[in-house]
């Protein structure tokens, strides 16, 4: 968990922060800084969430499945061309299939 944690982060860090105004890059090191304060409290939070366990996002062991998870994420965004979230503040943020290779690569050092 910790390993994807900070792999999040540093793809965050290479591919979005750099791309926002200042105001906007201070408020989100924020909001994640927040999120990621914690990783203990945060994985369990999420294991204990409806929609994580709906999704199968950790196992039994409380092991995040990102092979599987990445895998699915790409597929979905390669069927859409693109996928795009609007977060207040920061505004709109558009990922790509490449945008979850990067992710994973980040996070594991290898290739999906």
């Amino acid at each position: 968990f910790n390993r994807v944690i900070d792999g999040l982060f540093r793809y965050l860090n290479n591919n979005l922060f750099a791309k926002m105004n200042d105001w906007q890059e201070v408020l989100a090191r924020i909001a994640v800084g927040r999120i990621i304060g914690n990783p203990e409290a945060l994985k369990q939070s999420l294991m204990a969430n409806g929609i994580v366990r709906t999704f199968a996002i950790f196992d039994s062991e409380g092991n995040v499945d990102l092979e599987n998870l990445a895998r699915d994420l790409k597929r979905e965004i390669e069927r859409k061309g693109k996928i795009t979230v609007e977060i207040p503040i920061i505004g709109k943020l558009s990922f790509v299939a490449s945008d979850i290779d990067d992710i994973y690569r980040e996070i594991t050092g290898g290739v999906l």
